[in-house]
This record gives structure tokens, C-alpha cells and sequence, in this order.
């Protein structure tokens, strides 16, 4: 297998524009399907797990090549565009309802390093590191702060336990999130939406920040109506304000 070319104008098409149109503001860019995710979508999501066992020096080959691939492409950000990027959103979902899909000692031998590797090149550029990741990923989130990376996007708030996460990493790495994706958003339940979110804030905010409030991106695909962010949003913002 022959990667694509990271520096393929067809990447960027749209980027140009965005750019431009943004003014002054804060500029992040998307880059889905990170080290694991792109890692199963090559070599089969069953088949990875097993092979963690059965054919390490193979997923080590694969892991590596992905890894190329992802600095080579950050590179080509950075030429393109250099200090106009501020920050880039990332994708690796990580865990089922109940644990992440691998051990953390595994996490740690085939990735941990790896993600070093590459959140260490974007602080070479001045970017954020964002890492969106779903599932109960609690048992890894250290690894993720050893790393160095800037921003955790994490959705399922009642999954991974409000306090819980608060008490074991508020101040230590900033959230960017939202009311619970799964259950809290899709009850479009007004009460329900302003106590999690007021929840949110006491309990992952610190006084110097580390919390940015996030909406998911396809309200339709949850059964979201627009009302229930607008309630989210206020409840956030009404939060915030009271407990400076």
C-alpha cells in the first residue's frame, strides 16, 4: 500500500478561502481520522485488535507509516499557511461505553510515543493540539496530557463521569466540549440540558479557564432541535458568568 501525497492540492481546496474570510479571528483546522482510527480503517477494526497480539512488527509498520504520512501533511499546513493556523481539531475515538478499546498498556507501547512524536511538531509550528475522542477514555487521558496535547474535545460528559474527569484533570488540560451527546442533548429536556451544563462548568472549569464550550456539529443526527442549543449555550454562559 502507497499512501496518498499529503501535500495534494485536493486537501486544500477549500482551505484558501476559509482562511481569508476568517479575518483576525482564531483559526483551527479539521483533520479527521488520526493515528488508531486510520490505523483500523487499513487494516480492518477486528483485525487490529488482534494483531496488537498476533502481528505486532506489522501494526508497528502500519503505525509508522500513518505517522509519516500525518508530519508530512502538518508540514505542508505550515508552508501553506504558517502562523495564520492556530489550532488543528483531530480525531481518534477511543473507547466503547465502558473502557477504551485497548489496554493503557498497550496505548502506552504502540502509541504514546507516537503521539508525542507528532503533537511535538505542531508546538514546533505554534499549533494547538485538539484531540477529539469518544467513549469512556478516562483510563488514557494521562497519557494523552504526557504527550503534550493542548485540548480534549470529549461529548459524553456521562460516561466518563462529571466529577470523575473533574477531579482527576481539570487544570491540566483544557475540554472542549458539550451536554452529554447520548443522552442529556437528545432528552430536549430545557431542565435537564441547563443543570448538566451548570454541572460542566463547576466541575471541569478552573478560575485561570481550561474550558471552551462546544455544540456537535450534526444536531439532525441526534435528534437535536436548535432550541436545546440555544438553552445550552445560555446555560453555559449564565454558568460562567456567575462563578467568576
Amino acid at each position: 500500500y502507497i499512501p496518498p501525497d499529503p501535500a495534494d492540492p485536493f486537501y486544500f481546496k477549500h482551505v484558501d478561502k476559509d482562511i481569508a474570510a476568517a479575518g483576525n479571528k482564531y483559526v483551527c483546522l479539521t483533520i479527521h481520522f488520526n493515528l488508531f482510527e486510520r490505523l483500523h480503517m487499513l487494516h480492518g477494526f477486528a483485525r487490529t485488535l488482534e494483531d496488537f497480539y498476533l502481528d505486532p512488527e506489522k501494526i508497528e509498520r502500519v503505525l509508522d507509516m500513518i505517522l509519516d504520512f500525518k508530519i508530512r501533511q502538518i508540514d505542508e499546513v505550515h508552508r501553506r499557511y504558517g502562523d495564520r493556523v492556530h489550532g488543528v481539531f483531530l480525531t481518534d475515538d477511543w473507547g466503547t461505553q465502558n473502557a477504551t478499546f485497548i489496554s493503557p498498556e498497550l496505548f502506552r507501547d504502540f502509541f504514546l510515543e507516537r503521539y508525542r512524536t507528532l503533537v511535538g511538531r505542531y508546538h514546533e509550528y505554534g499549533y494547538h493540539f485538539i484531540l477529539h475522542s469518544c467513549g469512556r477514555i478516562n483510563d488514557i487521558v494521562d497519557y494523552f496530557i504526557d504527550a503534550g496535547v493542548d485540548v480534549m474535545n470529549m461529548q459524553q460528559p456521562r460516561a466518563y463521569g462529571l466529577e470523575e474527569i473533574g477531579c482527576r484533570f481539570a487544570g491540566r488540560i483544557a475540554f472542549l466540549t458539550t451536554v452529554d451527546i447520548q443522552s442529556t442533548l437528545p432528552s430536549n429536556n430545557p431542565e435537564a440540558i441547563r443543570e448538566e451544563a451548570h454541572e460542566l462548568v463547576d466541575n471541569w472549569s478552573t478560575p485561570d479557564g481550561g474550558f471552551v464550550v462546544f455544540n456537535y456539529g450534526d444536531p439532525e443526527g441526534i435528534n437535536v432541535n436548535d432550541a436545546m442549543s440555544t438553552v445550552m449555550f445560555e446555560a453555559f454562559m449564565e454558568k460562567m458568568w456567575l462563578n467568576k
